[in-house]
Protein backbone atom coordinates (compact mmCIF):
# COMPACT_ATOMS: atom_id res chain seq x y z
CA UNK A 1 0.00 0.00 0.00
CA UNK A 2 3.00 2.60 0.98
CA UNK A 3 4.80 1.56 -2.58
CA UNK A 4 1.34 1.68 -4.40
CA UNK A 5 0.82 5.92 -2.83
CA UNK A 6 4.59 6.77 -3.81
CA UNK A 7 3.89 5.59 -7.05
CA UNK A 8 0.25 7.82 -7.41
CA UNK A 9 1.84 10.91 -6.04
CA UNK A 10 4.84 11.24 -8.26
CA UNK A 11 2.62 11.26 -11.53
CA UNK A 12 1.26 14.12 -9.69
CA UNK A 13 3.97 16.48 -8.97
CA UNK A 14 5.81 15.44 -12.64
CA UNK A 15 2.39 16.30 -14.18
CA UNK A 16 2.52 19.58 -12.12
CA UNK A 17 5.84 20.28 -13.74
CA UNK A 18 5.10 19.81 -16.32
CA UNK A 19 2.32 22.20 -16.67
CA UNK A 20 4.04 25.08 -15.22
CA UNK A 21 7.26 24.16 -18.00
CA UNK A 22 4.14 24.69 -20.42
CA UNK A 23 2.93 28.00 -18.95
CA UNK A 24 6.41 29.54 -18.33
CA UNK A 25 6.62 28.45 -22.35
CA UNK A 26 3.61 30.01 -23.56
CA UNK A 27 4.33 33.14 -21.44
CA UNK A 28 7.36 33.74 -23.40
CA UNK A 29 9.64 32.91 -20.71
CA UNK A 30 12.38 31.01 -20.25
CA UNK A 31 11.66 28.03 -17.26
CA UNK A 32 13.85 28.02 -14.12
CA UNK A 33 13.75 31.66 -14.64
CA UNK A 34 11.91 34.81 -12.51
CA UNK A 35 9.34 36.66 -13.95
CA UNK A 36 10.72 40.30 -15.04
CA UNK A 37 8.88 43.69 -13.76
CA UNK A 38 7.12 45.83 -15.49
CA UNK A 39 9.55 48.38 -15.76
CA UNK A 40 12.33 46.08 -16.96
CA UNK A 41 10.74 45.14 -19.81
CA UNK A 42 9.50 48.49 -20.71
CA UNK A 43 13.46 49.38 -20.88
CA UNK A 44 14.42 46.76 -23.06
CA UNK A 45 11.55 47.34 -25.36
CA UNK A 46 12.72 50.58 -25.91
CA UNK A 47 16.57 49.69 -26.00
CA UNK A 48 15.94 47.23 -28.85
CA UNK A 49 13.71 49.60 -30.84
CA UNK A 50 16.89 52.25 -30.73
CA UNK A 51 19.16 49.86 -31.56
CA UNK A 52 16.67 48.47 -34.90
CA UNK A 53 16.83 52.17 -35.92
CA UNK A 54 20.29 52.86 -35.77
CA UNK A 55 21.18 49.38 -37.40
CA UNK A 56 18.27 50.51 -40.38
CA UNK A 57 19.87 53.60 -41.19
CA UNK A 58 23.39 51.92 -41.07
CA UNK A 59 22.27 49.49 -43.33
CA UNK A 60 19.68 52.04 -45.71
CA UNK A 61 22.73 55.14 -46.10
CA UNK A 62 26.11 53.58 -45.79
CA UNK A 63 26.02 51.05 -48.76
CA UNK A 64 24.21 53.36 -51.11
CA UNK A 65 27.28 56.37 -50.34
CA UNK A 66 29.78 54.27 -50.95
CA UNK A 67 28.40 52.69 -53.97
CA UNK A 68 27.76 56.88 -55.72
CA UNK A 69 31.57 57.19 -54.75
CA UNK A 70 32.51 54.27 -56.17
CA UNK A 71 30.85 55.11 -59.13
CA UNK A 72 31.99 58.72 -59.01
CA UNK A 73 35.61 58.00 -58.57
CA UNK A 74 35.15 55.33 -61.82
CA UNK A 75 33.80 58.20 -64.39
CA UNK A 76 36.78 60.48 -63.31
CA UNK A 77 39.71 60.20 -65.67
CA UNK A 78 42.78 61.57 -64.65
CA UNK A 79 44.19 64.51 -67.51
CA UNK A 80 47.31 63.07 -67.75
CA UNK A 81 45.45 60.04 -69.34
CA UNK A 82 43.97 62.08 -71.54
CA UNK A 83 43.84 62.12 -75.54
CA UNK A 84 44.84 64.87 -77.56
CA UNK A 85 40.93 65.58 -78.65
CA UNK A 86 39.83 65.53 -74.99
CA UNK A 87 42.92 68.50 -74.61
CA UNK A 88 42.05 70.24 -78.16
CA UNK A 89 38.18 70.37 -76.51
CA UNK A 90 38.93 71.97 -73.53
CA UNK A 91 40.82 74.19 -75.26
CA UNK A 92 38.55 75.05 -77.65
CA UNK A 93 36.03 75.73 -75.18
CA UNK A 94 38.57 78.19 -72.98
CA UNK A 95 39.46 80.00 -76.32
CA UNK A 96 35.57 80.64 -77.29
CA UNK A 97 34.91 81.68 -73.86
CA UNK A 98 37.54 84.28 -74.32
CA UNK A 99 36.80 85.74 -77.60
CA UNK A 100 33.12 85.67 -76.42
CA UNK A 101 33.91 87.82 -73.80
CA UNK A 102 36.30 90.00 -75.71
CA UNK A 103 33.68 90.30 -78.27
CA UNK A 104 31.05 91.31 -76.43
CA UNK A 105 32.88 94.06 -74.10
CA UNK A 106 33.64 95.62 -77.19
CA UNK A 107 29.99 95.45 -78.67
CA UNK A 108 28.55 97.02 -75.09
CA UNK A 109 31.67 99.80 -75.23
CA UNK A 110 30.92 101.26 -79.00
CA UNK A 111 27.12 100.67 -77.81
CA UNK A 112 27.80 103.25 -75.20
CA UNK A 113 29.99 105.85 -76.84
CA UNK A 114 27.59 105.82 -79.53
CA UNK A 115 24.96 106.29 -77.26
CA UNK A 116 27.09 109.16 -75.22
CA UNK A 117 27.87 110.54 -78.65
CA UNK A 118 23.94 111.14 -79.20
CA UNK A 119 23.28 112.33 -76.18
CA UNK A 120 25.80 115.27 -77.01
CA UNK A 121 25.03 116.04 -80.01
CA UNK A 122 21.12 116.48 -79.03
CA UNK A 123 22.86 119.20 -76.87
CA UNK A 124 24.61 120.42 -79.89
CA UNK A 125 20.97 120.60 -82.02
CA UNK A 126 19.45 122.62 -79.27
CA UNK A 127 21.72 124.92 -79.07
CA UNK A 128 22.39 125.92 -82.26
CA UNK A 129 18.54 126.40 -82.40
CA UNK A 130 18.62 128.83 -79.86
CA UNK A 131 21.55 130.73 -82.04
CA UNK A 132 19.27 130.17 -84.81
CA UNK A 133 16.54 132.18 -82.92
CA UNK A 134 19.15 134.96 -81.84
CA UNK A 135 20.71 135.39 -85.41
CA UNK A 136 16.87 135.41 -86.52
CA UNK A 137 16.62 138.75 -84.59
CA UNK A 138 19.51 140.13 -84.66
CA UNK A 139 18.95 140.12 -88.61
CA UNK A 140 15.43 141.90 -88.36
CA UNK A 141 17.48 145.28 -86.57
CA UNK A 142 20.26 144.88 -88.99
CA UNK A 143 18.08 144.75 -92.03
CA UNK A 144 15.65 147.65 -90.87
CA UNK A 145 19.07 149.45 -90.57
CA UNK A 146 20.17 148.37 -94.45
CA UNK A 147 16.87 149.20 -95.63
CA UNK A 148 16.83 152.87 -94.54
CA UNK A 149 20.42 153.85 -95.94
CA UNK A 150 19.48 152.00 -98.58
CA UNK A 151 16.52 153.98 -99.07
CA UNK A 152 19.29 157.20 -98.08
CA UNK A 153 21.20 156.33 -100.79
CA UNK A 154 18.54 155.57 -103.59
CA UNK A 155 17.69 159.46 -103.13
CA UNK A 156 21.18 160.25 -103.33
CA UNK A 157 21.42 161.37 -99.54
CA UNK A 158 18.48 163.74 -99.97
CA UNK A 159 16.60 163.41 -97.54
CA UNK A 160 14.49 166.05 -98.39
CA UNK A 161 13.30 164.22 -101.76
CA UNK A 162 12.40 161.10 -99.49
CA UNK A 163 8.74 160.29 -98.44
CA UNK A 164 7.51 161.40 -94.93
CA UNK A 165 6.40 158.39 -93.60
CA UNK A 166 10.16 156.42 -94.97
CA UNK A 167 11.38 159.25 -92.75
CA UNK A 168 9.09 158.94 -90.13
CA UNK A 169 9.88 154.57 -89.96
CA UNK A 170 13.46 155.28 -90.02
CA UNK A 171 14.29 158.15 -87.98
CA UNK A 172 15.54 155.90 -85.23
CA UNK A 173 18.46 154.25 -87.67
CA UNK A 174 21.27 155.61 -85.43
CA UNK A 175 19.49 154.83 -81.85
CA UNK A 176 19.06 150.83 -82.34
CA UNK A 177 22.10 148.28 -81.51
CA UNK A 178 21.58 144.96 -81.02
CA UNK A 179 24.84 142.51 -79.61
CA UNK A 180 25.26 139.09 -80.08
CA UNK A 181 27.18 136.26 -78.57
CA UNK A 182 26.86 132.86 -79.63
CA UNK A 183 25.88 129.83 -77.17
CA UNK A 184 29.16 127.45 -77.13
CA UNK A 185 28.35 125.37 -74.19
CA UNK A 186 27.48 122.02 -75.81
CA UNK A 187 30.34 122.27 -78.78
CA UNK A 188 32.77 122.69 -75.57
CA UNK A 189 30.88 119.24 -74.12
CA UNK A 190 31.83 117.88 -77.38
CA UNK A 191 35.29 118.44 -77.60
CA UNK A 192 36.24 117.88 -74.09
CA UNK A 193 34.32 114.91 -73.62
CA UNK A 194 36.25 113.00 -75.91
CA UNK A 195 32.91 111.75 -78.01
CA UNK A 196 34.14 113.67 -80.92
CA UNK A 197 35.96 110.49 -82.09
CA UNK A 198 32.49 108.45 -82.00
CA UNK A 199 30.34 110.56 -83.88
CA UNK A 200 32.23 108.91 -87.38
CA UNK A 201 30.95 111.36 -89.64
CA UNK A 202 33.69 113.75 -90.43
CA UNK A 203 31.88 116.05 -93.07
CA UNK A 204 29.02 116.43 -90.18
CA UNK A 205 31.86 117.46 -87.50
CA UNK A 206 33.28 119.79 -90.82
CA UNK A 207 30.13 121.84 -90.87
CA UNK A 208 29.18 122.11 -87.34
CA UNK A 209 32.59 123.49 -86.48
CA UNK A 210 32.62 125.52 -89.31
CA UNK A 211 28.74 126.98 -88.74
CA UNK A 212 30.18 127.68 -85.24
CA UNK A 213 32.95 129.33 -86.30
CA UNK A 214 31.02 131.46 -88.88
CA UNK A 215 28.67 132.80 -85.78
CA UNK A 216 31.74 133.86 -84.26
CA UNK A 217 33.13 135.76 -87.24
CA UNK A 218 29.24 137.13 -87.29
CA UNK A 219 29.42 137.96 -83.90
CA UNK A 220 32.85 139.85 -84.38
CA UNK A 221 31.23 141.54 -87.71
CA UNK A 222 28.25 142.87 -85.53
CA UNK A 223 30.58 144.03 -82.89
CA UNK A 224 32.51 146.12 -85.38
CA UNK A 225 29.49 147.29 -86.90
CA UNK A 226 28.05 149.01 -83.39
CA UNK A 227 31.42 150.56 -82.68
CA UNK A 228 31.16 152.57 -85.79
CA UNK A 229 27.49 153.28 -84.89
CA UNK A 230 28.14 154.27 -81.51
CA UNK A 231 30.84 156.62 -82.14
CA UNK A 232 28.55 158.69 -84.49
CA UNK A 233 26.29 159.25 -81.74
CA UNK A 234 28.70 159.77 -79.53
CA UNK A 235 29.77 162.48 -81.95
CA UNK A 236 26.20 163.74 -82.36
CA UNK A 237 25.55 163.78 -78.45
CA UNK A 238 28.85 165.54 -78.08
CA UNK A 239 27.96 168.72 -79.85
CA UNK A 240 24.37 168.75 -78.53
CA UNK A 241 22.44 167.92 -81.64
CA UNK A 242 20.66 165.10 -80.48
CA UNK A 243 17.38 166.86 -79.14
CA UNK A 244 15.64 166.53 -82.11
CA UNK A 245 16.12 163.13 -83.03
CA UNK A 246 12.39 161.02 -81.93
CA UNK A 247 10.51 164.05 -81.81
CA UNK A 248 7.54 164.26 -83.96
CA UNK A 249 9.18 166.19 -86.92
CA UNK A 250 10.98 162.98 -88.97
CA UNK A 251 12.46 165.83 -91.16
CA UNK A 252 13.65 167.83 -88.69
CA UNK A 253 15.37 164.09 -87.13
CA UNK A 254 16.74 163.80 -90.24
CA UNK A 255 18.22 166.95 -90.63
CA UNK A 256 20.06 166.99 -87.52
CA UNK A 257 21.21 163.12 -88.70
CA UNK A 258 22.58 164.55 -91.61
CA UNK A 259 24.25 167.56 -90.22
CA UNK A 260 26.93 165.65 -88.31
CA UNK A 261 29.46 164.73 -89.93
CA UNK A 262 29.74 161.37 -88.78
CA UNK A 263 26.56 160.30 -88.93
CA UNK A 264 26.49 161.12 -92.51
CA UNK A 265 29.71 159.05 -93.08
CA UNK A 266 27.85 156.24 -90.93
CA UNK A 267 24.49 155.98 -93.40
CA UNK A 268 26.43 156.61 -96.44
CA UNK A 269 28.80 153.54 -96.13
CA UNK A 270 27.57 151.51 -93.68
CA UNK A 271 24.30 149.86 -95.74
CA UNK A 272 25.98 146.95 -97.62
CA UNK A 273 28.05 146.14 -94.18
CA UNK A 274 26.47 142.53 -93.99
CA UNK A 275 24.57 142.48 -97.21
CA UNK A 276 21.11 141.73 -98.20
CA UNK A 277 21.35 138.08 -98.78
CA UNK A 278 22.73 137.13 -95.43
CA UNK A 279 20.29 139.34 -93.10
CA UNK A 280 17.25 138.39 -95.68
CA UNK A 281 17.47 134.33 -94.57
CA UNK A 282 21.53 133.53 -95.79
CA UNK A 283 22.30 133.92 -91.80
CA UNK A 284 19.22 131.89 -90.56
CA UNK A 285 19.16 129.09 -92.99
CA UNK A 286 23.04 128.90 -92.64
CA UNK A 287 22.78 127.34 -89.20
CA UNK A 288 19.09 125.44 -90.02
CA UNK A 289 20.98 123.56 -92.59
CA UNK A 290 24.01 122.34 -90.00
CA UNK A 291 20.42 121.45 -87.81
CA UNK A 292 19.35 119.66 -90.85
CA UNK A 293 22.42 117.38 -91.38
CA UNK A 294 22.54 116.60 -87.70
CA UNK A 295 18.93 115.69 -87.52
CA UNK A 296 19.32 113.67 -90.36
CA UNK A 297 21.56 111.40 -88.78
CA UNK A 298 20.16 111.17 -85.26
CA UNK A 299 16.24 111.70 -85.95
CA UNK A 300 15.96 113.90 -83.02
CA UNK A 301 12.44 115.28 -84.79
Amino acid sequence: MANEKITETRPGKQSGRQSGKQSERASGRQPGKQPEKPAERASGISAEKSAGKSSGRRSRHRPGRADRQTERTAEKKPALRWTWREYALQLSVVILGVVVTFVGSGVVARWQEARKAKDVMQLVYEELKTNRDEIGRICLSLNYDRCGMGLLQEYRMDYERMPVDSLAKYQFIIGQMRSFKPQRDALEVLRSSGTITAVGDKQLLFDVLGCYSWMEDFSTGIDKYNDQKLNSMNHLFSNGMNGAIGGPDPVESWRTLMNDPMCAAFLGMMGEWFGSELLEGGAVGRVDRVRGEINKKYRFE
